[in-house]
């Protein structure tokens, strides 16, 4: 028996239609088939969280937390059980020439683009580890003023605060944000319409980020700043700079003992360490819609 597809009314499949439509050279190694000398495309697609895809996307919330004592597998499920809000990123061809609901649970997540509402959700454990390793996390990196801030952004019951989770595989094309992004702000709003806690005051996001190491320039020269780089800065996921620059609250904090360091090529042709950091933003709801004007110019396909 084939694996239910994805159920939304016409609108929400016209969504998921744009994001299946994403083909993209995503260069590795194995998108190239060395026989024909040809670049395969792959085409993605969203679907509602089911309960197979649990180690997806617990495998992409540990690519996120690393080693933090935060509950993952409570987190997935509590991802699962908003099913209503947020998606998954799916191979499309894959899932449509499943055959069997064995072969279906096992197709690989890619991604997930969701919001949890830490607010509503505070007394789930898993949130408030959450809460304890962020404001731990801070502690070194944030003056006392920010610092008081967060914390009461986290504890103010008057203002509902969202928890913005968008992780995929590094090697799928940032196009497949948008459309992504698109959708979970409709979700949320339907929901909010039903009744339910999505109208948020404030997101938190966290980034993946690079530290470039700072070269040693000469008198008056200097070098451009490259696409997703910030302050030296680089972004794992590049759109998400623009949530950066409408963020009113941000620090970083390294994971380097967390996790190996990346080794990048530097400029100049030598290789340098690149730090593994993560980046906080604390963003005001009403900074999203000149966020998503940014990821439209940005991302958008071409006609």
């Amino acid at each position: 028996m084939a694996a239910p597809k994805k159920k939304r009314a016409t609108e929400e499949a016209m969504e998921d239609a744009s994001l299946s439509n994403i083909d993209d050279n995503i260069g590795h190694e194995d998108d190239y088939n060395a026989d024909c000398g040809e670049t395969v495309q792959v085409e993605f697609e969203a679907r509602n969280p089911e309960d197979h895809d649990f180690h997806g996307i617990r495998k992409l919330m540990q690519q996120l937390f690393l080693k933090a004592h935060v509950d993952l597998s409570e987190f997935t499920n509590l991802i699962i059980s908003q099913n209503y809000v947020g998606s998954v990123i799916k191979q499309a061809e894959l899932m449509e020439e499943e055959e069997d609901e064995d072969d279906a649970d096992v197709a690989e997540t890619f991604g997930i683009v969701t919001v949890v509402n830490i607010t509503e959700r505070k007394d789930t454990e898993c949130v408030k580890q959450f809460k304890s390793y962020l404001i731990d996390r801070s502690t070194q990196c944030v003056t006392p003023d920010q610092l008081s801030r967060l914390k009461t952004l986290l504890n103010d019951d008057n203002h509902q605060v969202g928890l913005l989770l968008s992780e995929r595989f590094v090697n799928i094309p940032p196009q497949i944000a948008l459309p992504s992004y698109e959708s979970l702000i409709k979700e949320m709003e339907r929901a909010t319409k039903k009744g339910m806690k999505y109208n948020f005051a404030y997101y938190v996001m966290i980034c993946k980020t690079y530290k470039m190491p700072q070269p040693v320039l000469p008198s008056g020269g200097g070098r451009r700043k490259q696409k997703g780089e910030m302050e030296g800065r680089i972004f794992v996921n590049a759109e998400e700079e623009f949530f950066h620059e409408e963020a009113t609250l941000t620090f970083d904090y390294s994971v380097k003992t967390e996790r190996d360091t990346a080794i990048g090529g530097d400029w100049d042709g030598t290789e340098d360490e690149l730090e593994p950091l993560r980046t906080v933003c604390v963003i005001p709801a009403d900074r999203m819609q000149c966020i998503m004007g940014k990821l439209r110019e940005t991302l958008s396909l071409p006609g």
